[in-house]
């Protein structure tokens, strides 16, 4: 099977090879479009195989997934010779993945170990100030610590309904994933980014417009469907019991300070005492505009 899929692609070699004055040494950045096309195959795998075949996905993903990264790493190994394409495999290894999956990592332990107490009910403001506060933590904490801090408050606050179960998926859409795309702390792809050397706000600069729209869609999206939800009467109550108090407390409070120390040792190794200043100072401003642009808009 993956040798029947790697035949067709060996005829695109002469597409894919980079230009002559770029080929070696290996360089990222003279590769062609089509190359982009096993990252693209494996997303759109992962998005709709679940859906389309359950029972083959579960049982295959995992040669799924290798097939797409053999149409990735065949052609290369074709084009480019051994100790080239060895040292490409290592540099992804090691000085991106291993970046990626350690910010990952750090974030879902300590972020993890913040606990929020409370009895919320589940209303469609408070779905929505939840969400809310967990759109803008994901730039701050990252996606998975906004994430693991928030779900099990927002869980509880919606134990009682019958239908609950599009909370989480918007949840999903804001917290875990939209929230996180304006700077580097909150997405590790824009991590990864920042360590090659982007801009920090580069994200902030080209993502801001596109992150409030789609937030305010969602956000609206969630509102209607709340409220179609509560016309159904779909509130689990005990006759006899009386509501718990809401008594919010957080739990684990050191973490805070452990996720402080991440967001350091991300800031650190790119700039020095004066850098960091002027970075702060930027900030700010950024932040005045990014709130006037908001208030007008």
């Amino acid at each position: 099977m993956v040798r029947r899929a790697l035949f067709p692609l060996f005829g695109l070699l002469p597409v894919l090879a980079p230009n002559p004055a770029q080929a070696a040494p290996f360089d990222g950045s003279a590769l062609r479009w089509p190359w982009a096309l096993p990252f693209i195959g494996i997303l759109m795998t992962i998005a709709i195989g679940p859906l389309l075949f359950p029972k083959f996905w579960l049982r295959h993903y995992g040669k799924l997934a290798y097939i797409w990264a053999a149409l990735a790493i065949a052609p290369l190994a074709a084009i480019y010779d051994v100790p080239t394409r060895a040292r490409g495999l290592l540099h992804s290894m090691l000085a991106e993945y291993m970046s990626f999956i350690a910010l990952l990592f750090a974030l879902y332990v300590v972020a993890g170990g913040i606990l929020v107490t409370g009895n919320l009910r589940g209303t469609p403001a408070r779905q929505r100030a939840i969400l809310a506060l967990g759109t803008v933590m994901a730039s701050l904490v990252g996606t998975t610590g906004a994430a693991m801090i928030l779900i099990r408050p927002l869980l509880r606050a919606n134990v009682a309904r019958l239908h609950n179960a599009h909370v989480i998926v918007f949840f999903i859409f804001l917290a875990a994933n939209i929230g996180g795309s304006v700077t580097p702390l909150g997405n590790p792809p824009l991590f990864v980014g920042f360590l090659q050397g982007i801009d920090f706000f580069w994200s902030a600069q080209h993502l801001l417009v596109p992150y409030r729209g789609d937030g305010r869609n969602r956000a609206r999206a969630l509102r209607d469907r709340g409220h179609l939800v509560l016309s159904k009467g779909s509130q689990v109550a005990i006759v006899g019991e009386a509501r718990p108090p809401v008594q919010l407390a957080v739990r684990g409070k050191i973490n805070f300070l452990l996720l402080a120390g991440i967001l350091a040792a991300i800031l650190a190794p790119r700039c020095g005492s004066r850098a960091c200043a002027s970075m702060f100072m930027a900030l700010r401003s950024r932040c005045r505009t990014w709130c006037a642009t908001l208030s007008c808009s």
